[in-house]
């Protein structure tokens, strides 16, 4: 995706991207802090994905990723206050 401002085009990813790359990388984050808002924020957009109707994207991106980044992404949305729903949803859903 492209985004312009201000006569710059700058690339910047999908949203589901966006959402999972927050959530994978929260682990990784030095402070707490910084971990509890790249969770936060990968959760905020995820939902905001599965109300628009991006469920199937998000489950078809999971599922070409390989399964060690599946499960950082688990436990990661495991640790915020709809991460049991959002789990259920998008691992062990209907198809």
């Amino acid at each position: 995706m492209t985004a312009n401002f201000a006569g710059i085009t700058i690339r910047v990813p999908h949203p589901v991207r966006f959402s999972l790359h927050k959530l994978l990388i929260s682990a990784r984050r030095a402070t707490a802090e910084k971990k509890a808002n790249d969770r936060r924020q990968g959760e905020y957009v995820l939902k905001h994905l599965i109300e628009k109707g991006e469920r199937e994207r998000i489950r078809s991106t999971l599922g070409n990723m390989p399964r060690t980044w599946q499960q950082q992404i688990k436990t990661a949305l495991d640790q915020t206050p709809d991460g049991e729903s959002l789990i259920q949803l998008l691992f062990h859903g209907p198809e």
